[in-house]
């Protein structure tokens, strides 16, 4: 599968994007060595923001006119079980204040490209707060464990064996 990139550069930020990556070593690799680059080129050796953004897409065919959440997600970690289980739309926008970043989580119903339903995972984890070009990678592995810890939370069985290769 390949890797499309894309690099955001301004005065005073850097961002890089990956879509379609397989693992997040060489995610962190390729994404450290942008950012040596760039203080090699321009000198920044520290940062006003850092984050490590994850968005799932997860495909699905409705039920009638309803998305079959519990199918892929533990709604009742989500939901909070006030809103039932019979939704045709979906929307949700958390924002989590943690020991030393934040959490923004957003889950909401959407289309791909060719028109099919899903549901969209988006997690953003970030810190604002000057880091050193030395403290990124530290910073990345603290992102990563915690977005996967909270994927791997909410996401039901059937949905961890359809992510490695089986039938949902």
């Amino acid at each position: 599968m390949e890797t499309q990139q894309s690099i955001s550069l301004s005065a005073d930020r850097f961002s890089y994007a990956e879509e379609n990556y397989e693992c997040h070593t060489e995610f962190f690799d390729r994404f450290l060595e942008h950012a040596r680059l760039l203080e090699e080129a321009y000198s920044v050796n520290s940062y006003v923001r850092f984050g490590l953004r994850y968005v799932n897409f997860i495909p699905f065919v409705r039920v009638g006119k309803v998305i079959p959440v519990k199918d892929f997600l533990k709604a009742e970690l989500i939901l909070a079980s006030a809103y039932g289980e019979e939704l045709e739309q979906l929307n949700l926008f958390i924002n989590k204040n943690l020991d030393d970043a934040n959490l923004n989580f957003k889950l909401a119903s959407a289309r791909d490209n060719s028109g099919n339903d899903g549901l969209v995972l988006d997690f953003d984890h970030f810190v604002v707060d000057s880091i050193e070009y030395t403290d990124l990678h530290a910073k990345l592995k603290a992102a990563n464990f915690y977005i996967k810890s909270m994927f791997e939370e909410i996401i039901t069985d059937s949905y961890r064996s359809y992510l490695k290769g089986e039938a949902l």
